[in-house]
């Protein structure tokens, strides 16, 4: 179990030590920044008048390193303003941090001085309150950070990521396919929040577990999976299991996600910048696994299956176009369609026909 102590320093010596590199962040579990430069101006100013700016969370690493588990947006909102990259404006003109050694600034539209000797004073005076965690391990970490921020809207794929064990470590590996390598133009279009392939990669590989415990098609089964469903098996792999049967079967499941995630990459480029659509992504991923199992995919021509993948993907494109001619009529059975001209939100049987003609026209 680990340990918690509390301790206390001026702000200025906090701020040498940042200059100094002695604390980080661990972007694993941690959110990505979420203060508007707004929020980040309001706060230095409280922080230059010698308002409370709350208690930090840290884990020691040794004495010269501490990870920030909680108030990673007042420590990044410090660092911005030492590095120059956040200018404070009001009734004086604007200033950084540097400006401070100057105790002063001059308004050079008029010429009046402004004194900052008393924002000095408060970084030398002003008190910031610590809590320090020592001994704790990775999970241990990972679970304060939830415990803490709480009441704090975390998205659900922020929540997922700051779980520890071995079913996370096989979702990470699954994230490294190329497929969702942002930096690359031949990767998928989805744009979303932090970790959110991680999330879906997370379902898919719970969709295949369970579809070899269940022996049903993924097209069949309920792929809008909650968060708290996925939670479940983080908890249940936290340790790794490739020993029994269970755990023999997981590792079966994600060699199946990535050998369907290895045949979405290889699809052209055009093809991949129409699966921007998380719901796109996943009925594509059902049919495509449906049809592997079955060897359907093995006797098609890659150029073949990316013509067909790419009508389809068209096909979801149009569904709320106002040129109904634009639709691709001759690749669809009849009532296709209307189907994809309602003007409402599919119906979970509608949504289920439309993984129906796709495989069918596969």
């Amino acid at each position: 179990m680990y340990k918690v102590k509390s301790t206390e320093s001026s702000i200025q010596n906090f701020i040498q030590k940042i200059i100094k590199s002695h604390y980080f962040i661990n972007e694993e579990y941690q959110r990505s920044k979420v203060w508007k430069d707004k929020h980040k101006q309001k706060f230095i100013k409280d922080l230059l008048e010698g308002h409370f700016i709350g208690v930090i969370v840290l884990k020691r690493i040794n004495n010269q390193k501490y990870e920030i588990i909680d108030g990673q947006q007042r420590y990044s909102t410090i660092k911005d303003f030492i590095k120059g990259e956040l200018k404070i404006t009001g009734s004086h003109p604007p200033f950084i941090y540097k400006d401070l050694k100057k105790e002063e600034i001059i308004d050079n539209s008029t010429g009046r001085k402004y004194s900052l000797k008393e924002y000095k004073k408060t970084l030398s005076e002003q008190k910031i309150y610590f809590i320090i965690i020592n001994k704790a391990n990775d999970i241990e970490i990972a679970q304060l950070f939830l415990s803490i921020n709480e009441g704090v809207p975390l998205n659900s794929a922020e929540k997922l990521n700051a779980q520890r064990g071995w079913f996370r470590e096989l979702v990470f590996k699954l994230t490294k396919n190329p497929l969702f390598d942002r930096e690359k133009e031949n990767n998928i279009g989805i744009q979303g929040y932090r970790f959110h392939y991680r999330e879906i990669c997370a379902q898919l590989l719970k969709l295949e577990y369970d579809s070899l415990n269940n022996n049903e098609k993924l097209s069949h089964s309920n792929f809008k999976i909650r968060e708290t469903d996925l939670r479940k098996i983080y908890d249940e792999y936290k340790k790794n299991r490739s020993s029994d049967k269970d755990g023999k079967k997981l590792l079966k499941a994600k060699k199946r996600v990535e050998k369907i995630l290895n045949l979405i990459n290889n699809l052209n480029i055009e093809t991949k910048n129409l699966i921007n659509e998380v719901s796109f992504f996943r009925a594509l991923y059902c049919v495509l696994s449906d049809l592997d199992r079955e060897n359907i995919i093995n006797k098609k021509d890659i150029n073949e299956l990316n013509q067909k993948i790419f009508n389809f993907l068209i096909s979801l494109k149009l569904i709320n176009s106002k040129d109904k001619e634009d639709f691709p009529k001759k690749l669809w059975p009849k009532g296709t369609h209307k189907l994809f001209f309602k003007n409402k939100r599919l119906t979970k049987e509608e949504e289920s026909t439309r993984i129906k003609q796709l495989r069918k026209n596969i």
